[in-house]
């Protein structure tokens, strides 16, 4: 949809966010469920050669797939 600014604006059915964050999780949310800062979570993750499923900038956010964890 477009906004009374004219940007455009995504909207996704429930059912398609529920199944995305079952697939997926953020840094941030790892972070959280670690009880740690997100430099320690970020630095064990390349260790284990897991990586973001895309760039950073593109989902604002570091995005990971559970089952590379």
């Amino acid at each position: 949809m477009v906004n009374a600014h004219g940007k455009i604006r995504y909207c996704y059915a429930k059912e398609d966010l529920d199944r995305f964050c079952e697939e997926f999780v953020t840094l941030g949310e790892l972070t959280e469920d670690a009880g740690t800062s997100t430099k320690s979570v970020s630095m064990k993750l390349a260790k284990a050669g897991i990586e973001p499923i895309m760039e950073r900038s593109v989902l604002t956010a570091k995005v990971f797939r559970r089952k590379d964890l």
